[in-house]
């Protein structure tokens, strides 16, 4: 996890130039810019040896968080299926007309027009999936797609 300012928080993850405003545009577009997040934080992370080195050596960190598939997302506090009750406190507010159109027929919350801010504001950097030879995997190969169309995943 990733602390941040709340008011950097906001506009990273639900301001009009945000993470997801980026995933509205098109799928490519958001795949870019949370590339671009990744190569600029990840190398910070695998720098600060003291952070993991209990858990895991640099080469698999490296390998982890700057592996292709690695991306950024809400806090556990917020996607967690525990997390319904918090989510309830947010109101909708997103309004892309392809994600009002997704959850137009969903019962309950419509998870990609809220712009929830935790309690503690963080983030998390979900490193890529690899092996001991840093081989790489993709575990949810149609993520992209799934924020492109409802906002969340």
């Amino acid at each position: 996890m990733i602390s941040l300012p709340l008011t950097l928080y906001d506009q990273l993850m639900n301001g009009p130039t945000g993470y997801r405003a980026h995933y509205s545009v098109g799928i490519e577009c958001g795949v870019n810019f949370n590339r671009r997040l990744v190569e600029a934080v990840a190398p910070i992370i695998v720098c600060a040896e003291h952070l993991y080195k209990d858990k895991f050596d640099p080469f698999l960190c490296k390998s982890s968080l700057l592996g292709p598939f690695s991306k950024f997302w809400f806090p556990k506090e917020l996607t967690d299926l525990s997390a319904q009750d918090q989510l309830e406190k947010f109101k909708e507010v997103i309004l892309v007309a392809r994600w009002i159109a997704y959850w137009r027929n969903e019962n309950g919350l419509k998870k990609g027009m809220l712009a929830p801010i935790p309690d503690e504001p963080s983030v998390l950097l979900n490193g890529t999936f690899v092996n001991e030879a840093g081989e790489a995997y993709e575990q949810k190969p149609y993520r992209s797609r799934q924020l492109f169309e409802s906002g969340w995943t």
